[in-house]
């Protein structure tokens, strides 16, 4: 095997060389990864405090809402009264007159 000469230093120089330039541009990509990543982790954690706010705000529009049938349901109920008791009331007028033009 034969000694290594000066242009075989000269391109292990230039292949260490650009190893170092792709070097530090890898660093640069992996600080730049690691930012997008803690960015990302960050928006990642404001959504699901956002989707924790939503659900509840959910939870209470449900609970209003069945709140809002409830009443809703115990208003028709008062109203079907009141028309069955008016429907009634016309119904014994109406057989009163009735009864009336009859005994005469």
């Amino acid at each position: 095997m034969s000694q290594p000469t000066k242009a075989d230093f000269s391109k292990l120089g230039e292949i260490v060389q650009g190893l170092q330039v792709a070097s530090a541009e890898d660093r640069k990509d992996i600080e730049h990864l690691r930012l997008a990543v803690a960015q990302f982790r960050d928006d990642l954690l404001r959504e699901r405090e956002l989707v924790a706010d939503l659900r509840i705000e959910n939870g209470i529009q449900k609970a209003s809402f069945e709140e809002f049938k409830k009443r809703w349901d115990e208003s028709d109920r008062r109203r079907w009264t009141v028309y069955g008791v008016m429907l009634a009331a016309a119904l014994t007028f109406v057989a009163n007159l009735v009864l009336l033009f009859l005994k005469r």
